[in-house]
């Protein structure tokens, strides 16, 4: 978009037909001619500076709300993920306990869910310390 709106006032400016009238100097018309296309040439030149820093800044403020954006979709992401693997523990708790009433879960099997249990404890610990870390960046 930038290098489009650059050659666009290029082309207008280097292009576009330059009228110029002799005006009654000493001055020949030709050094009158050149002295008109410095002064167009350096209005160009600095009109196509700005659109150039007008772009930078454009293309920064773009980069930098798509880093908050992909911030906030990882912040989301991770509240999800804790949501879930809490869930998940709280499930396989409930399971051991019925399991242990009725007298159905053999010890092994308990063993293993509560080893399941301490793994999503662990993730869910792993995953609070770098949703934190995501919120001070925010």
């Amino acid at each position: 978009m930038k290098y489009f709106l650059q050659l666009l006032i290029f082309i207008f400016f280097t292009v576009a037909p330059v009228m110029v009238t002799a005006q009654e100097d000493n001055l020949p018309a030709d050094k009158v001619v050149v002295v008109d296309e410095q002064e167009e040439a350096k209005e160009v030149k600095r009109k196509v500076e700005k659109a150039e820093k007008e772009a930078r800044l454009l293309d920064k403020k773009e980069k930098e709300a798509k880093k908050v954006e992909k911030l906030k979709k990882e912040i989301k992401s991770r509240e999800k993920s804790i949501d879930k693997d809490a869930k998940k523990a709280i499930r396989l708790q409930n399971k051991i306990e019925k399991g242990k009433i009725k007298g159905t879960l053999a010890p092994v099997d308990i063993q293993k869910m509560e080893e399941k249990i301490l793994d999503l404890n662990a993730k869910i610990l792993k995953n609070k310390g770098k949703l934190d870390k995501l919120k001070r960046k925010q």
